[in-house]
């Protein structure tokens, strides 16, 4: 089965996701991003992001999106029905890196399983976590 990868997002905040993680890994190939701007009412977007997924039923999709109870995380939870995605909210940049360099290797259930693994272990405190480390140096 064919993987892809879905982002959509409040803005352009996807858009500029992707264009940050190709100045880590390069060129990002199956990767599609529907950005909801203001002048595009949910409607539209959902019939855009609907069409896209639809023209392609032997294609597999892990969809990711910013937030979880907004429009784009709607939209994408409204499509599930379609039975060829996946929905992950709380998408970030490190994410984004591990699910693509994986994107070959792993189902598109293991990829959301994946998702959701690295945005547990992305987040840290910096002052806590440096103050930890001063103490383990001075101890």
């Amino acid at each position: 089965m064919n993987k892809e990868i879905v982002i959509c997002t409040h803005g352009k905040f996807g858009e500029e996701l992707v264009h940050s993680a190709e100045m880590i890994v390069g060129p990002m190939k199956n990767i599609k991003v529907f950005s909801l701007l203001p002048a595009v009412d949910p409607f539209t977007y959902r019939s855009q992001v609907e069409q896209y997924i639809s023209s392609k039923p032997e294609t597999g999709f892990l969809c990711m999106t910013d937030l979880y109870g907004g429009t784009p995380s709607n939209v994408l939870a409204s499509l599930i029905p379609l039975g060829n995605i996946h929905v992950i909210t709380g998408l970030n940049l490190a994410m984004l890196i591990e699910v693509y360099s994986q994107l070959d290797y792993k189902e598109i259930k293991d990829l959301a399983d994946c998702a959701l693994k690295i945005l547990k272990l992305s987040g840290y405190n910096v002052n806590e976590e440096l103050t930890k480390m001063m103490k383990k140096k001075e101890g």
